[in-house]
This record gives C-alpha cells, structure tokens and sequence, in this order.
C-alpha cells in the first residue's frame, strides 16, 4: 500500500511541476483553485461517509445498502453546487468542472473504502495507482499537444475522466 501510494504521489509530484511550467500563472492559479474548492467538497463528505461504511457495515446493513451512502454524497454536492453558483465567477468557466471532479472523487473515494472494507488492499492501492498513471500519461500527451496554451480545464478535465476510468 504504502510503495504504490509513493508512486502515485511522486508522479502527482512531477505532473504537479511540469504544470508550472507550462501554464499561465492565471490558468495555474484557476487551475489550484478549482482543485482546492473539489477537494474540500468532496474529502469532506467522503472522508465522513466512507468512515460511517467502514465502521458500521454490518449494524447498518451496508452491504446491501451501501450504495445509498454514495448517492446521499453526491445528492449533497449537487446541492452545494446549486448553493454556489452565484461564486461561479471566481472559478473562471471551471465551475462544472469542479463539480464533476467532486462527482468523480467521491466515486473513487467510495471505490477505495469498498476494497478496504473487504481488506483488498493490493485493489484499494491500485485505484490510486492506476488513476495516476492515466491522470500522469494523459497530461503529458496533453502538454505535448497543445504546449505553453495549457489551460486549467484541460487538466481538471482529464483528472475528472482518469477518476472516473478507474
């Protein structure tokens, strides 16, 4: 788990530096933002929820209804989404953007706690291995293709699709 996660992290690590590098300081800045703003919608609700899967499993029937946790998160982001929208401005046309990327790190999240309740840590590990590499290997096709024109849709863009691919 931890040599995997090392990895993932590393890679992040690089991608994270050739993004400097290639994007506007404004796109960078929109581009942190954005994942800021996603990460504490969607860590915060994950972060509660998929512990309540953890420690409650069988009190709760969860596994049978354990869907319904995941669905209650997203439910609550499309809310926090509809709260939001008159902030949209300060996202520069990423707004929805943001949002899918929640959407889609809850579902990863979600994917993760399921194999660590059933204590599959080698596939709780390879969901953050493999999403990274997809995020990591995308990114750099992308920077190839379009170059100092890097803009932060284009990343968030592929961050939300590699998490939803895994």
């Amino acid at each position: 788990v931890f040599s995997l996660d090392l990895v993932s992290k590393a890679m992040l690590g690089i991608l994270s530096v050739v993004a400097i590098r290639y994007m506007s300081e404004s796109q960078y800045a929109t581009y942190t933002f954005a994942l800021a703003v996603a990460a504490v919608v969607s860590q915060m609700l994950s972060a509660s929820f998929n512990r309540v899967y953890l420690l409650a499993y069988q009190t709760l029937r969860l596994s049978t209804e354990g869907a319904s946790l995941l669905g209650l998160q997203l439910f609550i982001i499309a809310i926090l989404t509809l709260i939001g929208l008159p902030f949209a401005f300060k996202l520069k046309g990423v707004y929805w953007l943001v949002f899918t990327l929640a959407v889609a790190t809850c579902l990863s999240e979600f994917a993760k706690t399921f194999y660590q309740q059933q204590l599959r840590f080698t596939r709780y590990s390879l969901v953050e291995l493999v999403r990274s590499v997809i995020f990591f290997g995308s990114s750099i096709a992308l920077i190839w293709a379009v170059g100092f024109n890097l803009s932060a849709w284009h990343l968030l863009c592929v961050q939300t699709v590699a998490m939803i691919l895994v």
